[in-house]
């Protein structure tokens, strides 16, 4: 089990590596990167080139050096998409207890 305060960080404080690269079966928290580790590094390869060429082949301003495209966006979305706005609305429902489910799906 991985405390809270450690899968916070690494999946929401900051900015997120260059490269990430997680084994899953080993570690679905992904919270060891293995990107760096010279053991994976022509896995790495393989999918920066596989990564690269859809980039391409959907003329993706990244791949074609215009990247600093997406800074000149303006965000046109209402500001309350947020998730402290989304956790916010949502409400706590408790089950209900057992014999009422019963009749409830019976339609009495």
């Amino acid at each position: 089990m991985v405390p809270c305060s450690t899968f916070y960080q690494v999946h929401h404080a900051g900015k997120r590596p260059e490269n990430a690269l997680y084994r899953l079966t080993d570690d679905p928290e992904c919270l060891r990167n293995l990107a760096h580790d010279p053991a994976f590094a022509s896995v790495m390869s393989e999918l920066r080139d596989r990564m690269i060429k859809m980039l391409l082949a959907d003329k993706d301003p990244r791949a074609l050096g215009n990247g600093a495209i997406f800074d000149t966006y303006k965000y046109l979305g209402a500001r309350n998409k947020g998730y402290e706005t989304w956790l916010q609305a949502q409400t706590f429902t408790p089950a209900p207890p057992r014999e009422r489910a019963k009749k409830k799906a019976k339609g009495e």
